[in-house]
């Protein structure tokens, strides 16, 4: 993670710290709470694009893992379960979705491409199926009702503000990590796996052992963003691991940037807002329909999504001659000064 890399997300996480002084409940909870929370999920599938080369259509079945895995734990939730301390709850659930995500990469482990994107998909469905028909468990398409989130101190975590800057906090330690995990070994590993797996493998590298431990953390990102988005809705169903919510999360990162970190969270945020204000320009029936129109839009302008736009007017800007009359040539001149002192 370079410095400027740094600086940049110090700048935007202060500039996020500040919205709940101008916005209302409705936006702290409904637009950005929400969009931190589907952001998670997209960032787990955009880690494993960016780093590990290949695209899981599972994440959503891992954030449900998680989901699933606090309602059945929750104190406040209605239907079958066993109630436990909010802590060992979280723990449980981020461990859940972090054995889950390492079972997809085992699965998977030595297919690429569209096969692996046919197997996860196939894994995905097939837990949505479970989820649906087991009554006992899961309680069908219903699902489980009134997971609360839990209190601190008699406060509520579901508080607007409390839950944004919970929500916010978290999403920025993830894309934190992320990017720490791509400068990493382990993720210079990753890259080469990507690139050249024979060669990495000649190299020494265990290919499925790298690949596991990815999918493994991947699992964990998915998981938190699974807690979050049960406790923005208060409950889960069959729905929240379905079809529609594995394009949706698809659509997040590819609109924001497959392999861009930062760009799982603008594609959800983008999302989030045609999914919440479409409905009264162009009426819910033809809502999907806007959003596929965007989707088609973003990727032929740029098909490195919202992030790969940016990147590119950011370098044509810094080739521009304002910039290089204006910025790089003082710069330039105060270096030659020095140097000449």
């Amino acid at each position: 993670m370079t410095r400027q890399e740094q600086i940049a997300l110090a700048v935007a996480v202060l500039a996020l710290a500040l919205v709940p002084v101008v916005a209302d409940d409705f936006w702290l909870v409904q637009i950005f709470g929400q969009s931190f929370a589907l952001g998670l999920v997209a960032l787990s599938l955009n880690f494993l694009s960016g780093y590990g080369g290949f695209v899981s259509m599972a994440q959503t079945t891992l954030a449900g893992c998680a989901g699933y895995m606090v309602a059945l734990t929750s104190v406040n939730a209605v239907g079958k379960g066993v109630p436990l301390h909010p802590v060992a709850s979280i723990g449980l659930a981020l461990g859940v979705s972090a054995l889950a995500g390492a079972f997809v990469g085992w699965i998977s482990v030595r297919l690429h491409g569209v096969y692996m994107l046919m197997l996860t998909l196939a894994l995905a469905m097939g837990f949505f199926f479970f989820a649906q028909q087991n009554v006992e468990l899961f309680n069908a398409f219903d699902g489980i009702r009134g997971v609360v989130v839990p209190n601190v101190a008699g406060v509520s975590l579901r508080s607007p503000k409390i839950f944004f800057y919970m929500s916010l906090v978290c999403s920025a330690a993830a894309l934190f990590a992320v990017m720490i995990t791509g400068r990493s070994p382990f993720g210079l590993v990753l890259k080469a796996l990507r690139d050249h797996p024979r060669k990495a493998a000649a190299l020494g590298f265990d290919v499925a052992a790298h690949r596991i431990a990815a999918f493994a953390g991947s699992g964990l990102l998915a998981g938190c963003g699974g807690i979050f988005y049960t406790w923005f809705n208060q409950r889960i169903s069959a729905s929240t691991v379905g079809l529609g919510m594995i394009n949706s999360v698809l659509i997040m990162a590819i609109i924001g940037g497959l392999r861009s970190p930062i760009g799982a969270f603008t594609g959800a945020f983008a999302y989030v807002l045609i999914n919440t204000f479409a409905s009264g320009l162009v009426g819910a029936e033809r809502v999907n329909t806007l959003v596929g129109s965007a989707f088609v839009a973003v990727v032929l302008a740029s098909p490195d999504g919202i992030a790969g736009a940016a990147k590119y007017v950011r370098s044509r800007v810094r080739q521009s001659s304002l910039f290089e009359r204006f910025v790089a040539q003082p710069a330039s001149g105060s270096a030659r000064s020095a140097v000449n002192e």
